[in-house]
């Protein structure tokens, strides 16, 4: 090989790891309640499907995502159940505010007006609630959520990721923050 070649390559690679260190960070946003792990014993859930007939492919990774996940902390699917979880999945423009009535106090945020990613597309807010309850008492025991702002990428591409984030407090939840990570592939 000659020295020229040698040469470029060193460079390409060098190019390619700074490419890498250059990639931008994604915010994802994670908010967890319920009790602790002493409270959730191993046992049985039943899913809730969502109130809408056509359930999404994503949302069916979603599930099964999830439910390996819970079985990994002693919860199955099976009949007759303990639990019962909800699911849900949404993509919505992130340049729309959601907001629920709160009472007194108002209307209260649930997902605010995204970051505008660039002007060369638009972006969508991508979030995940994962809710299980004791069905004989109605007893919240966990509620994670997790979301991000995406520009190209598709909703299924992230959905491991909302997974993880939305179950990382699973027993021991923290509340409402954030996490930063970086995109873990580098584009040629």
């Amino acid at each position: 090989m000659t020295r020229f070649r040698a040469k470029c390559i060193v460079i390409l690679a060098g190019g390619c790891l700074s490419l890498s260190a250059c990639a931008p960070a994604l915010m994802t946003r994670i908010d967890s309640s319920g009790a602790s792990a002493q409270a959730i014993t191993k046992g049985n859930a039943a899913i809730i499907l969502p109130t809408k007939i056509n359930i999404t492919p994503e949302w069916q990774q979603a599930r099964d995502a999830i439910l390996a996940n819970l079985q990994t902390k002693g919860v199955d699917v099976a009949e007759p159940a303990t639990y019962s979880i909800e699911i849900s999945l949404a993509a919505r423009p992130a340049d729309l505010s959601l907001a629920t009535m709160g009472g007194t106090a108002g209307m209260e945020p649930i997902a605010p007006i995204g970051q505008k990613a660039s002007a060369k597309c638009a972006s969508n807010d991508f979030r995940l609630v994962v809710v299980l309850s004791r069905i004989a008492d109605g007893t919240l025991l966990y509620k994670g959520s997790a979301s991000e702002y995406h520009c190209k990428e598709k909703l299924a591409e992230i959905i491991p990721v909302l997974v993880d984030a939305a179950m990382r407090d699973f027993g021991n939840p923290k509340g409402n923050y954030t996490v930063i990570r970086r995109k873990a592939h580098i584009t040629l």
